[in-house]
């Protein structure tokens, strides 16, 4: 819907991809909204390939029981797919993962975040449905199915499959994401706000170790103070601001430049064995997220300094 609005109908190709748990419900709500937008469709089957997939890997896997190998190696099929569709007729592959499930790791790498651009990377689930409601909203007809933003939300990846198995409700993710990632606030006063501890702690788990798949995201556009992955001349996220440009600082000196547009407090350089070739800063909070997943050697407690630095992109 974006890209049709944003490039035209005539410069976009939809691809549906059914799998052997895709519903009846998916394929009627794909079909609804390509002939909503005046798209061509391209149905791609996996089926056949997954099962393919399955008895060239039974020998190797043995008696071991279906897990989310599977459920991942559908969304590396789907991810084969569309580079194929890429390279061989030169189209930019969009992905479709949202800021709240890249944020905990719920995409599946060279999978559903195979593609060239991320166009709702920045963007919650709970925001993306606001989105599609408003846009719908916009007449004088509607382009999303109603049925797609009243389902509760599920990947089809196995039978009976809900994001709500795995993950929190959004309704409650989301504005604990919030409040970790852009706000920078620490599990006791996420806490505070009335939400479980537990749940907490868990989100934030979560987020924190799923950074390497967060790194290998394809680019994306920007529409929060805080987002996911790089962005140009800097990096921003979960606490962390790093400066990508060069840099002559030395350890342990004072940067003599001017902090700007940047929320992030109790800044510190890292080392040169920390920052390992380019001048970082990082926040209290992720210092004590750094402790807390028992890194070894962690850096010590920010320091206050007088002086200024620029920040690229921030």
């Amino acid at each position: 819907m974006i890209a049709v609005d944003a490039l035209g109908a005539p410069n976009v190709l939809g691809i549906f991809m059914p799998s052997p748990y895709t519903s009846h419900e998916s394929e009627a709500d794909a079909r609804g909204l390509v002939q909503n937008l005046g798209i061509e469709l391209h149905v791609i089957p996996i089926a056949a390939t997954f099962e393919s997939y399955r008895q060239s890997l039974a020998p190797a896997f043995g008696k071991r029981s279906t897990d989310l190998t599977e459920e991942n190696l559908q969304a590396r099929i789907r991810g084969n797919m569309l580079m194929a569709m890429s390279n061989k007729f030169g189209h930019l592959v969009l992905t479709t993962g949202n800021k709240s499930e890249l944020s905990v790791g719920y995409s599946t790498l060279y999978g559903d975040m195979a593609g060239g651009f991320a166009v709702i990377k920045d963007v919650s689930k709970s925001l993306v449905y606001e989105l599609a409601r408003f846009r719908n909203a916009q007449g004088p007809s509607l382009v999303i199915p109603t049925r797609t933003l009243t389902r509760p939300p599920t990947a089809e990846l196995k039978p009976d499959q809900k994001d709500e198995d795995t993950l929190p409700p959004y309704t409650v993710l989301d504005p604990i994401l919030r409040a970790y990632v852009e706000e920078d606030r620490s599990l006791d006063e996420i806490v505070a706000v009335g939400f479980d501890r537990a749940t907490v702690a868990r989100v934030m788990r979560m987020v924190d170790s799923n950074e390497f798949k967060r790194r290998q995201a394809p680019s994306a556009s920007r529409s929060r103070l805080v987002p996911l992955g790089k962005t140009d001349g800097c990096r921003s996220q979960t606490g962390t601001v790093v400066l990508t440009s060069n840099c002559l600082w030395k350890d342990g000196c004072d940067p003599p430049f001017l902090i700007r547009g940047c929320t992030h407090r109790n800044l510190r350089i890292l080392s040169r064995r920390e920052r390992t070739g380019f001048c970082a800063l990082r926040s209290t909070s992720a210092i004590e997220r750094r402790e807390r997943m028992g890194y070894d050697n962690p850096p010590s407690k920010p320091k206050a300094y007088a002086g200024t630095i620029r920040i690229f992109g921030v």
